[in-house]
This record gives C-alpha cells, sequence and structure tokens, in this order.
C-alpha cells in the first residue's frame, strides 16, 4: 500500500488535517516493517515533513531525521536522485524548524549534514555520470551552496517570521494561481553564493545535453532568489541559460513571465534599474501575437519606472497627463523615439525621396526585436517636444498608411488623437 499520497493529502490539506495523526501511524508501522533501506528512509522523510508541515513542530519526528540525514550521507552505495533531492529538501525543513524552535536539532548537526551531502555529490559529480543523472545533481548542488547560511547568528531572526503553516498557505495559494512563489526580499546571507551561480552556470551549459531534465523547480529557485542574486556576476547569464530552457518546455510566453516575476521582485526590493533589466526582458518575450497586450503593459511599467527613476522624465509624464495624455499617446510617442534612435545610430535617418529598398530597410532596423545588450536610450531624450514630435510622426505615419493627404501645418494630438 502507497502511503504517500493520503499522507500528503492530509499534511497539506486543512479539510483532511483531523486525520494526520492516524496516517502518521501508519507511516511507522509501515517504517518498523520496512522491507528495504530504501523504503525506509523514505518513510522516515514522510514522516518528518507530516509532522512539520502538518502538525507544525518537527520536535517528534527529530530522530527520524537524524537517522536519516545520517545514513544518506554516511552511505556511498545510496545514489539515487529521489533519496538525495529528498535529504536537500529535509536539510531546508530542518533549518526551518530551527528558525522557529521547532526541532531539537542544532545548527552545528544541520551544517554537518550539508557538508557531507555536499562533499557526496561533489564525489559523484567526478565520477562523470550519466547526462540526466549528471544534470539532477548539479541542481541539487546549486540548491545545497543556494541555501540560507547556517551558521547565522539565531540571535538576529526577525521575531514576526511566518508560521509553517502560513508557508504552506501561502505555497499553495501560488501554486493553484498558476503563479509564482512570492520572491525572497531578504534575509540571511547565503551559503556559497560563488559556489551555487558556478554549479548553475554549468547546470545551464550541460542542459543541451539531458533535454528530460524538470529545469523548472531550478528555475523557480533561481527566480525566487532573484534579488540576492541579481548583483553576481554571472546573473544574466545564468538567467538566459535557465529562461532558454524553459522555451523548449513552456514557450516564450510563459518566458516573459518569468521575467516580469523577477521584475516585480526587484520594484519590491526598491533594485529599480534591475528591474527595468527584467521588465525589458517580458515586454521582449510578449510583443507578439496573442501575448501582445501583455508586451503593451510591460512597455507602459517601463516608462512608469523610468519616470520614478528620474525625476525629469516624471515631470515631462506628470504634464503630458495633466494636458490629456493617456497610455497609449505615451506607448506611441515612446516607441517612435526609440525606433528613430535606432534608425539614427546606424546612419539611417529618413529623408524625403528615399528609395522602397532604403525605406525597407530602416523599417526594419525600426521594428526589429529588442535585444537586452542594446545600448540603452538616456532618459534625457525623452523630453516633452520629442515625445510631442514623435507622436504627430506616428499620426502623419498613420494617415499616409491610411490613404489620406496630410494638410502642411502643426499637429495637435490631442485633436488628431482623441481620447
Amino acid at each position: 500500500m502507497d502511503l504517500r499520497g493520503p499522507l500528503r493529502h492530509a499534511t497539506f490539506h486543512d479539510e483532511a488535517r483531523a486525520d494526520l495523526t492516524e496516517w502518521i501511524g501508519h507511516a511507522r508501522a509501515l517504517l518498523d516493517a520496512a522491507p528495504s533501506e530504501e523504503t525506509g528512509l523514505r518513510a522516515r522523510y514522510e514522516i518528518v515533513v507530516a509532522a512539520l508541515r502538518g502538525l507544525g513542530d518537527m520536535r517528534s519526528a527529530d530522530q527520524l531525521a537524524r537517522d536519516f540525514l545520517d545514513t544518506v550521507t554516511a552511505d556511498d552505495r545510496l545514489t539515487d536522485p529521489g533519496i538525495l533531492e529528498d535529504a536537500v529538501i529535509l536539510l531546508q525543513y530542518g533549518f526551518g524548524a530551527l528558525l522557529r524552535g521547532l526541532t531539537a536539532l542544532s545548527a552545528d548537526d544541520l551544517c554537518g549534514w550539508q557538508q557531507l551531502l555536499s562533499n557526496k555529490i561533489d564525489r559523484l559529480l567526478d565520477a562523470d555520470p550519466p547526462a540526466n543523472a549528471m544534470a539532477h545533481l548539479l541542481a541539487m548542488r546549486a540548491r545545497l551552496a543556494l541555501h540560507t547560511d547556517m551558521t547565522v547568528d539565531l540571535q538576529a531572526v526577525p521575531e514576526d517570521l511566518p508560521t509553517v503553516p502560513e508557508v504552506t498557505a501561502s505555497v499553495l495559494e501560488a501554486v493553484e494561481a498558476g503563479e509564482q512563489v512570492p520572491a525572497l526580499q531578504a534575509g540571511p546571507p547565503l551559503t556559497d553564493l560563488d559556489t551555487g551561480m558556478h554549479t548553475l552556470l554549468r547546470l545551464g551549459r550541460h542542459l543541451d545535453n539531458a533535454p528530460l531534465f524538470p529545469i523548472e523547480h531550478t528555475a523557480d529557485l533561481f527566480d525566487y532568489l532573484t534579488p540576492v542574486l541579481v548583483d553576481h556576476p554571472l546573473y544574466r547569464e545564468v538567467r538566459d541559460l535557465l529562461d532558454q530552457a524553459t522555451d523548449r518546455v513552456t514557450g516564450q510566453a510563459a518566458r516573459g513571465e518569468r521575467a516580469q516575476s523577477r521584475g516585480h521582485a526587484l520594484i519590491q526590493g526598491g533594485r529599480i534599474p534591475q528591474a527595468l533589466q527584467e521588465i525589458h526582458e517580458a515586454k521582449v518575450n510578449w510583443l507578439r501575437g496573442d501575448t501582445l497586450e501583455g508586451g503593451l503593459i510591460m512597455l507602459l511599467l517601463c516608462a512608469r519606472l523610468y519616470s520614478a527613476a528620474d525625476p525629469g522624465f516624471q515631470r515631462t509624464v506628470t504634464q503630458l497627463r495633466e494636458q490629456g495624455w493617456r497610455d497609449w499617446h505615451l506607448l506611441t510617442a515612446i516607441a517612435n523615439l526609440v525606433g528613430n534612435h535606432r534608425a539614427q545610430q546606424q546612419r539611417l535617418s529618413p529623408t524625403r525621396g528615399d528609395s522602397e529598398e532604403r525605406r525597407a530597410q530602416i523599417l526594419a532596423v525600426m521594428q526589429a526585436p529588442e535585444n537586452p545588450d542594446d545600448p540603452p536610450l538616456p532618459t534625457e531624450a525623452f523630453t516633452e517636444h520629442a515625445l510631442r514630435s514623435h507622436l504627430s510622426a506616428a499620426a502623419v505615419s498613420t494617415a499616409h498608411a491610411l490613404g489620406l493627404v496630410v494638410r502642411r501645418g502643426a499637429l495637435d494630438p490631442q485633436t488628431y488623437w482623441p481620447s
């Protein structure tokens, strides 16, 4: 009989919580009669998780956690990825319980197991395992390195940490809504940030060799830690490699969603310049097809972030809004200004009498997909005069495209572009 299903259901769902103690009893009976070491290890893991996540206290299962981690770290024959993954997760649970006073395990215990498990995974990686096994091991090694530093002074831990039931509820709510788990904004330092990022880089470069590896969980961890990782020199390269891998599984629109999630996390942390890079990435991946609306929203968010980051631009936007400009006025003017700037950088400014070939060349440059490596356009370029001029130019271009004749004279956006 497989007890994991009902035990986990009772652990994570309020309506079944009353039955949890009974299911834990069944799991302990299975442990006592376990026909193999692997079965015993899995039973220990499930009971510890049920005690902490379901009953809200791990102390009744501390010895089972100790037995599990002692066995997995000491026995080099235990190389099953599932067992090793359980060990990584159990360490995370253990430290969370320690912070909240819900376990008698010590920081020294947890740090010792963390180091032993890291060493074991390093040995397995040195043995050059098959491609998918290599990917699993690299992902686990990165998670161990990017775990909260367990040597942190526990006296400095905030008193308002969310409880285990609150954490469980927030995660389940995000999963059920198809949303990202809210990103980490602040906290103790990570165990070994540099090793974690270099391991993720190695994993990202290896993923083409392991197409069956489920990269989503590692990408979720990366997104969760974005505010902590964003200043590392390898952040951008690792992010792009993970995004490319998730593209192959979930498509480019999902890549835009991940960038949007990272951008919002950085905004919440007050990291506006870094947030802009992620919002631009979301915009690039959404300005097409069914996700065009999302791309336009991201373009508007970019404008608002620039406004928040630059008082001069903020005043310009405020003045134009007071004069009746709408979001689409701003979007049209900004898009045309950026497009013309691109053309000018390549000495392709349009002139009267341009050939059809040259016009097509200019249009291709102006409408080319945005690249994160494109040189940024300084906010000083977005003056009120420049925005008005480019909105007027867009009006003329639109009129010509509709077969209309535009008479010479000044254009008033509020007249020709009614709200």
